[in-house]
């Protein structure tokens, strides 16, 4: 296989193309992984969507009232990226807005959907907090995208 025009590559078994962004082969059997992101900084947004492969596919929902809005219309996405610290509106001025909106999806809309909670906050009491209340994942901001790509691409399989 010529990628580019200039070098040729074997592909590897069970992979059907190379990734630009990830630098990596890309397996047969990775669909389009539909991901809701509740994110209040549009930034931060602007930077998963250039920085996550183009498989990935994000919906994004600036407040805990937007992704509500969106998951009891029927929105059903492979996993949920969920920042810890959102403008309050479910959570009392002292409390976690991601925590309120992370009890809300498991218990009162009883899904089962994926959920990631991104911080730039500490990471363990977070963390603990998060897996404790029904996340999947917990990843620091500042770390490497490694991690969560990992996480939704292992969405696309299941």
């Amino acid at each position: 296989m010529t990628v580019g025009g200039a070098v040729s590559l074997v592909v590897p078994e069970g992979c059907r193309a190379w990734g630009r962004r990830s630098r990596t082969w890309a397996p047969l059997e990775l669909a389009t992984v539909k991901v809701l992101v509740v994110e209040d900084d549009p930034l931060f947004v602007d930077d998963l969507r250039v920085l996550l492969p183009s498989w990935v596919e994000l919906d994004w929902s600036r407040t805990s009232s937007e992704a509500i809005t969106a998951l009891e219309s029927g929105a059903r996405p492979h996993a949920i990226i969920l920042d810890w610290c959102l403008p309050p509106e479910l959570a009392d001025s002292d409390k976690s807005e991601g925590l309120a909106l992370l009890r809300k999806i498991r218990t009162q809309l009883g899904s089962t959907i994926p959920v990631c909670v991104l911080t730039s906050l500490p990471r363990s009491e977070v963390g603990q907090l998060s897996l404790e209340n029904g996340a999947d994942a917990f990843f620091h901001k500042a770390e490497s995208l490694k991690p969560l790509i990992e996480f939704l691409e292992q969405r696309g399989q299941d």
